[in-house]
């Protein structure tokens, strides 16, 4: 809100439905809702009272949207929205009066700057934005221009015009205030309409628009003429356990130079990488891996669904062939369901246990120290590999299955019905090689798929 010696300039704005726009543009001069104040309002001659939240005036068809409060010069004044608006982008402020959003990949866009310095207090609303939130609440934002401008002479011939359209009304003159200091002035008076976009209401739901592309990474290398094999990572176009559509499988591995994680680790207030998962400010997050040759590994189909649009083009440019072999602990995790230690921090300076009370053994924190046999314990903290059990004893994990919690002391109390859930444990004693567990044959069925999509690697 300018305000210069050579001008006085008023301004103000207010939102309307659709269908009031010919009220509002039927005159050039403001209109006068009563909005932006709150107080009680005495209708005659019933003497009705009536309290006045400022926000919407039925009769001028206005809806309050912003303001500027100056309160009395005693503070610095300040900008007033509906909260609707800073809502619908969940805006973020500035120290110095700013408002920001972000998309969906976490990153800031401008919604709102001000710039003050010691004759004028700038506004500017981004256009595109504010167009999208006139889209999601059906209406216009009208807004409304008092502005006389003072000249060293009067005009000749004198100025008297019209501008009028279906988006704005405008009027204005010229005219002589029989001053010595500059007499000549011209007044410009009128409305202006700001139109919403156009856009369908499913894809109002964000206050932001998203892209939907998915470009081909990097999954393989033909081996018969060393090019490299690539595949869409578009969740929807890519085979799984259930269904096999002729394209590499959801799981599959795909490679990155640890580089790609730069952009990340360099922010740490907007990006955590722990635990073997990269997120961003509760917005998303990717699982990632790191296999023998120091490569970052994710699996294709995450990269179409768990990594927003805008990431995917910065993870392209890092893409390399598969070397190395995989990551054997996510592997057993993600594929094999077996417990197994927690993986280092290898994007950070130290170990992951920094988050927990130290150094210690995931299962055991999550069993509690339990016995074996104790019918209290969670499912997942039980004794459900029998494979090494033998009769009447219980069953022995190695250490990469992660449970160390000590066995149930001879001393300890018998509970009900220990004899028959001792028998029912005993696996009965088999002759020749035993039978493929679970997730031998999940394994299998694994290498049997991508060995059919020649994506196979060697390890």
């Amino acid at each position: 809100m300018p305000v210069q010696d050579r001008f006085d300039w008023g301004i103000s704005s207010y939102l309307t439905p659709p269908a009031a726009r010919a009220h509002a543009l039927q005159e050039y001069t403001w209109s006068q809702a009563a909005i932006g104040a709150a107080g009680i309002s005495t209708f005659y001659p019933e003497d009705h009272t009536v309290f006045e939240e400022g926000l919407r005036d039925e009769e001028e068809h206005a809806e309050f949207f912003v303001q500027l409060r100056t309160h009395h010069g005693l503070a610095e004044p300040t900008l007033e929205f509906t909260p609707s608006f800073l809502w619908y982008f969940d805006a973020i402020p500035r120290n110095d009066g700013s408002w920001y959003y972000l998309d969906d990949a976490g990153r800031d866009h401008e919604l709102l700057r001000t710039r003050r310095t010691d004759t004028e207090l700038r506004i500017d609303i981004a256009a595109l934005p504010l167009r999208r939130y006139l889209a999601a609440r059906s209406r216009l934002l009208v807004i409304q221009h008092d502005r006389i401008t003072r000249l060293d002479r009067v005009p000749d011939p004198a100025i008297d015009a019209v501008d009028r359209s279906d988006v704005r009304h405008f009027a204005f003159h010229s005219g002589d205030l029989h001053s010595v200091d500059r007499p000549g002035f011209v007044p410009l008076v009128g409305k202006q309409i700001v139109l919403p976009i156009e856009a369908e209401p499913a894809d109002l739901a964000r206050p932001h628009t998203s892209e939907c592309r998915f470009p081909e990474f990097t999954v393989a290398i033909d081996p018969n003429t060393g090019e490299r094999i690539t595949s869409t990572c578009e969740p929807d176009k890519l085979s799984n356990y259930f269904t096999v559509r002729g394209t590499p499988h959801y799981l599959t591995r795909v490679y990155f130079r640890r580089e790609v994680l730069n952009r990340y680790t360099s922010q740490p207030s907007r990006y955590r990488i722990e635990n073997g998962r990269l997120s961003c400010l509760g917005l998303w997050g990717i699982s990632i891996g790191t296999n023998p040759d120091d490569l970052i590994e994710v699996y294709l189909g995450d990269l179409g669904r768990d990594l927003p649009a805008e990431e995917r083009d910065h993870w392209l440019s890092f893409n390399v062939p598969p070397s190395g072999g995989r990551d054997e602990g996510r592997f057993d995790r993600d594929i094999l369901g077996r417990w197994t230690d927690g993986p280092m921090d290898r994007w950070t300076d130290g170990p992951m246990d920094r988050w927990t009370d130290g150094p210690m053994d995931r299962s055991t924190r999550y069993a509690g120290c339990l016995p074996h046999e104790s019918t209290s314990a969670p499912p997942w903290a039980r004794s459900w590999d029998k494979r090494s059990t033998s009769h009447g004893t219980p069953p022995t994990r190695s250490p990469s299955r992660a449970c160390t919690c000590p066995p149930a002391a001879s001393s300890t109390k018998p509970i009900p019905h220990t004899a028959a859930r001792q028998r029912r444990n005993r696996l009965p004693e088999r002759q020749g090689p035993p039978a493929p567990s679970k997730s031998d044959r999940l394994q299998g069925a694994e290498h049997q798929l991508l060995g059919s999509m020649g994506l196979l690697q060697r390890r």
